[in-house]
């Protein structure tokens, strides 16, 4: 199931909380940014539910929610750098021979041990 959820740690925790109050519970989260899974563990984390939570950004946020979120590092930072650096290349009348790939990371904290779940 997939939820659209605002950027807000509350707005996500009360959509979390409705979802536990249906027939269908989930059995991970998964959200596309730390803030919103932010919300998602701390519903989780007031009704007793223990499942594995994932978000994306690696944010500071990640290490300050309980438990702490496992998080996919986008490397946005570094796309940006690459990014400054293709545009000043090309501005520079340099042509671009080569593909850039970024490969993401997954920082696994303690909202995606087997232990907790």
């Amino acid at each position: 199931m997939c939820l659209k959820v605002k950027k807000d740690v509350d707005a996500a925790a009360e959509q979390v909380k409705e979802l536990l109050s249906t027939a269908k519970q989930p059995n991970a989260v998964i959200a596309s940014e730390d803030i919103i899974a932010a919300g998602a563990l701390k519903a989780l984390y007031s009704r007793g539910v223990k499942i594995p939570g994932i978000g994306f950004n690696n944010s500071v946020i990640a290490e300050c929610t309980t438990p702490s979120l496992t998080s996919v590092d986008n490397l946005c930072s570094s796309m940006c750098e690459t990014a400054v650096r293709i545009i000043s290349d090309i501005e520079k009348g340099k042509t671009i021979s080569q593909k850039t790939v970024l490969s993401p990371g997954l920082f696994q904290r303690e909202s995606f041990k087997t232990d907790n779940w």
